[in-house]
């Protein structure tokens, strides 16, 4: 199962071998992480928080876009930030020898 999906994601992410996606340089690998993880993260506690605080789904569709852009950038430089001092206590805390 797990391998099924692994291969259905590589399949969409690549498109076969002769469309290959052009990767970005190394040097742009945690600003890439931040973006994405900040963008599903966002959304996704804006919505919740928005959902719970909302009386309708009319109003709640109309505050969840507003609320997202705000929590975007907070959770993005969030990330940027704090995450290499969370990288390493949690280098800290666990051991490199299985």
């Amino acid at each position: 199962m797990a391998q099924l999906a692994a291969s259905s994601m590589k399949q969409m992410l690549y498109l076969g071998s002769a469309n290959k996606m052009k990767k970005l340089p190394k040097q742009y690998k945690m600003v890439i992480f931040a973006f994405l993880m900040s963008f599903n993260t966002a959304l996704i506690v804006s919505g919740v928080i928005t959902f719970i605080n909302t009386p309708s789904i009319k109003i709640f569709l109309d505050k969840w876009p507003s609320n997202f852009i705000l929590g975007w950038p907070l959770v993005f430089l969030s990330i940027i930030f704090i995450g290499p001092l969370v990288n390493k206590l949690v280098s800290l805390l666990v051991t490199d020898t299985p």
